[in-house]
């Protein structure tokens, strides 16, 4: 997997952190508030879509069906809601969300614009394995936390990267494993991928070398 930010560089974007921390909006401070709500609408091609989204103090999540397909929504932005739909047939298809004055939502994605009124029902996803604290005591680790909360296929949560809170959103890609992004403030983006071994220990790749977690 290609990371997006060399370990490396890791430094340098420290420092840059530390003189915009006052500048900088915390990421997972996510306005506006009345965007939890479930939203129907159909898209361009006649397919119904389904999506209910929730807010916790890590940002917006949320799942439903995109025709045939079920979806989840990893939110990867701060303006407003702009992230990814996850398809079951493993498809991805960025999309951004905005709320309108009358609390309806517009989906747009690949370059069409669907009008989504509120209401609707979707199954509620069941929480999973990877909801935990994990920590590390290996000092080559710049990573020294994950605060983590699995719903369904979406995983989301907190990390402690050089003492600084990041925001940490993914996706189930296969029994225990994850696929996810560690977002540092100032919006700068790292990949990772995690996976559960036998001793619920959880096993971070991507972020440097592999850093084992313990569960506490």
């Amino acid at each position: 997997m290609k990371q997006i930010v060399r370990v490396g560089e890791l430094l340098t974007l420290f420092v840059s952190m530390v003189l915009l921390s006052c500048a900088v909006r915390p990421y997972y401070e996510i306005e506006p508030q009345k965007l939890a709500d479930t939203y129907t609408g159909t898209s361009a091609d006649g397919e119904r879509i389904v999506l209910q989204l929730q807010q916790g103090e890590n940002g917006w999540v949320g799942n439903g069906t995109f025709g045939a397909n079920k979806v989840v929504f990893v939110e990867s932005g701060t303006k407003k809601a702009i992230g990814k739909l996850i398809f079951s047939d493993g498809t991805v298809q960025p999309v951004s969300l905005e709320l309108s004055e009358i609390g309806d939502v517009s989906l747009e994605l690949a370059g069409q614009v669907v009008d989504m009124q509120a209401g609707g029902k979707v199954t509620p996803p069941e929480t999973g394995p990877f909801s935990g604290h994990f920590e590390t005591k290996d000092m080559k680790s710049f990573v020294d936390a994950f605060f983590l909360t699995q719903s369904g296929e979406i995983v989301s949560g907190t990390a402690i990267v050089l003492q600084q809170k990041a925001l940490v959103s993914g996706w189930v890609t296969a029994p225990n494993n994850v696929y996810g992004i560690v977002t540092l403030p100032g919006e700068t983006q790292m990949e990772f991928e995690a996976s559960l071994d036998g001793d619920n220990k959880l096993i971070v790749s991507g972020l440097g070398n592999p850093v084992i977690f313990q569960r506490k």
